[in-house]
Order: C-alpha cells, then sequence, then structure tokens
C-alpha cells in the first residue's frame, strides 16, 4: 500500500512538472505578445494626439471589460476547465491589433481595450484555475514562482521588442505584425497542453455549487468576500500601483533614451527582477509567514517609488525600479499561493473565488491607468511616480494593521 502510493504520488508530479512546462511556455511566448501590446498602447496613443489623462481612461477601461464579464462569469464557466478558459483567451486577444492599430479613433481604441481586458481577464482565471485543481498546496507558492519567472521573461523580452518595432516604424502607428508569429507558438504549446495528461485529484472531483438565484450568488459573494477582504485589498493595491506604471512607464522610459538608442531601459529594469526572485520566493513566503513577505514587500517598493520621482540621474532612476520591481516580485507569488490555498479549502466555491479575485484585480487595474494618467498630465509624468508610492505605502500601513496573520481568514 505504501509503495502505491509513492508510485502514485510519482506519477502525479511527472504529469504535474510536464504540463506545467507547457503552461510556462505557452505563457512566455502570449505574455511576450501581450507585452507589446502593453507597452505600444500608450505610445500609439499619445502619438494620436490623445491627453495623457484620456489615455489612462481608456486603458483604465479595458478592466471594466473584465468587471461586467465577473457578472456573467460564474455562469458561463460554470463546469469550464482552464482549456476552454485559454481558447476563449487566444480568440479574443487575437482581435486587438486591428483595433488598436487600424485607426485614431478613441472608439477603435476602447473596443481593443475592451477586448484586452477580457482576454487578460481569461488568463488570471485560466492560470488560477489550473494551479488551485492540478497542484497539491505545499507546491502553490513554488508553482506560481515558477510561472511568475516565465510571465516576467516574456514581460522583459516584450519592451526590447516594442521600443525596436518604434525605431523601425518611426513616428507611424504601423503595427508590428510580425508579433503574431509568437502567439501562433504559444497556441501550439496550449494545444500540447490540451493532449496532455492531467493528474487527477479530489478536489478536481469535488461538487461544484451551483448558483440558483441572483440573490443568492451576491450573498454568497459578500460571504466570501468578508472572509478574504485583506487579501482582495492587497490584490487591488499591487494591480493598481502595478497598471500605473505599465501606463506611464514606457512614456518614461522613451523619454529617457538617448539619439539612436532603444528606450526601453526602464521598463526592461522592472521586469529582471521577478526572473531571480521567483525561484525562491515560495521557501521565503513559506519561512516567514505570507502576510509579512507581501506587505513588507509592499512597503519597500511603494517607498522607493517616492524617491525614483525626484531623482535626476539616470543611472540611478534605473537601479532604484530594479528594485522597487525586486520588491513587487515578492507579492505577486505570495497572493497567488494564499487564492489558490483558500480555493483548496473551499474548493466547492472555487470558481466564485476565481471571479472574486478578477474582479478586485479588474478594479485596481481600472483605478491604476486612470489614477497615473490623470496624474502625469497635471503633475509630470515622473511625480507620477510619488503619487502612486504614497498609495501604495497606505495600504500596506492599512493592512499590516488589520490584515489576519495569513492574509484568510480560516475555515473553523
Amino acid at each position: 500500500m505504501k509503495t502505491h502510493r509513492l508510485t502514485r504520488h510519482r506519477n502525479f508530479r511527472q504529469h504535474n512538472t510536464r504540463n506545467l512546462f507547457l503552461l510556462s511556455s505557452m505563457i512566455l511566448f502570449f505574455v511576450i505578445f501581450d507585452g507589446i501590446i502593453m507597452y505600444l498602447s500608450p505610445i500609439v496613443m499619445q502619438r494620436s494626439g490623445i491627453p495623457l489623462s484620456m489615455i489612462g481612461i481608456i486603458i483604465g477601461l479595458s478592466s471594466v471589460a473584465g468587471m461586467l464579464f465577473d457578472i456573467l462569469l460564474l455562469r458561463l464557466l460554470e463546469k469550464t476547465t482552464f482549456k476552454k478558459i485559454f481558447f476563449y483567451m487566444f480568440l479574443a486577444a487575437a482581435t486587438v491589433p486591428f483595433f488598436l492599430f487600424g485607426t485614431n479613433s478613441i472608439t477603435m481604441y476602447l473596443i481593443a481595450m475592451a477586448a484586452w481586458g477580457l482576454y487578460y481577464n481569461l488568463y488570471d482565471i485560466g492560470t488560477l484555475d489550473f494551479i488551485g485543481l492540478t497542484t497539491v498546496t505545499n507546491q502553490h507558492t513554488n508553482s506560481f514562482g515558477i510561472l511568475r519567472v516565465f510571465e516576467d521573461l516574456g514581460y522583459l523580452i516584450a519592451p526590447a521588442f516594442a521600443s525596436f518595432s518604434l525605431v523601425l516604424i518611426g513616428t507611424s502607428n504601423i503595427f508590428p505584425w510580425w508579433i503574431y508569429g509568437l502567439f501562433v507558438v504559444a497556441f501550439v504549446f496550449y494545444l500540447l497542453l490540451c493532449y496532455s495528461k492531467m493528474p487527477k485529484r479530489n478536489i478536481a472531483a469535488a461538487e461544484r455549487k451551483t448558483i440558483v438565484s441572483l440573490i443568492t450568488e451576491i450573498g454568497i459573494w459578500s460571504k466570501i468576500g468578508h472572509l478574504i477582504l485583506p487579501i482582495l485589498f492587497l490584490t487591488l493595491t499591487i494591480n493598481l500601483v502595478d497598471d500605473a506604471i505599465w501606463t506611464i512607464g514606457p512614456l518614461f522610459s522613451e523619454s529617457l533614451k538617448s539619439a539612436h538608442e532603444i528606450g526601453s531601459a526602464f521598463m526592461i529594469a522592472y521586469t529582471i527582477p521577478p526572473l531571480l526572485v521567483g525561484w525562491f520566493v515560495g521557501q521565503f513566503a513559506n519561512r516567514f509567514n505570507k502576510k509579512r513577505t507581501a506587505l513588507t514587500s509592499l512597503l519597500i517598493g511603494s517607498l522607493l517609488l517616492l524617491i525614483i520621482g525626484v531623482l535626476t540621474i539616470k543611472a540611478l532612476i534605473l537601479i532604484t525600479i530594479f528594485c522597487i520591481s525586486f520588491c513587487f516580485a515578492f507579492v505577486w507569488p505570495t497572493i497567488n499561493a494564499a487564492y489558490a490555498d483558500d480555493i483548496t479549502d473551499r474548493s466547492i466555491y472555487h470558481e466564485l473565488l476565481e471571479t472574486i479575485d478578477d474582479l478586485f484585480t479588474n478594479i485596481g487595474d481600472t483605478v491604476g491607468p486612470i489614477l497615473g494618467g490623470y496624474a502625469a498630465q497635471f503633475l509630470g509624468i515622473q511625480h507620477t511616480f510619488i503619487v502612486i508610492g504614497v498609495f501604495g505605502t497606505i495600504a500596506a500601513l492599512v493592512l499590516f494593521r488589520y490584515a489576519p496573520k495569513n492574509l484568510v481568514v480560516p475555515i473553523r
């Protein structure tokens, strides 16, 4: 019997390792595609004569589509696996470049951002569903850390590709269609994942709650949301800060470059640290507690944002943004691991937990670009980092005071 359990555990780990590699490879190429769009979007809009405040609103509205989708998500994706979720993600992502680069119309930009918000919504839910339902609990943080490495490798490569594309196309808004090659490679890895054998866990066979009415659904949302409110607020905060940086970061990055230089150094420095942190964040968080790890990292990173808003030496700016990203790189996998732990404990509501997580992610993704855009227009792009840092600092201090030890209220 003991030998049988060891064999089953070994087979589970082998299947999970292979599938995690396939998912990571899909994420790498998909994220390069996504990162190029993220980098070019505010630049394309600014070249079209749209003010920074409006750019922030347009980018922020990308997540409004995600929030509206969340209202119907539980019913639409009931008993839907991550395989179908990722398929819908690819469908939505394929439409974004056509709307973003096909015209200078604000209406088309809004449609592009809505499709962008939709596919990233699905990306987030699909990834969380994969880890929560196919990975053992004590491997959640490590798994998210590994996925984060591949994700941020893609976001590290994307700004260089995007900035190089700007050099090639000059001042026109011609879309670099060659990036669809990256999209195709990502889809191939997705197909391999679909046909790969999946490990079976008891949680996968857990009964999923059917929501019979809107009133019942709202009641359960309120109950579950109350239990995990601190981590929801932390999710909102880190997404708000990150999206504000990604809204003004490409513009600030291009402004730092000298003649005949690719202007992606600032954003590249911002995307390097997760490649380093992802490999050991699991052991670090398990040793020092998820709450302490996430909030200390958020606080230090936010305080450094206050400094970057007043620096004038390019080398110091790049070093500081690197340190900021290094701190934030501890936050993401720790948050996701806490969610995955809760999915395991409350598996009957796992779709509901995923949609609540995604709702607060979308709120942060909406407010962040709007805050960044308005602050940049009235205070200047660099001074906007001070505003972002103040918000992150206050949020970290509040959560230190009121959040429970493990960020979520345990089942009693």
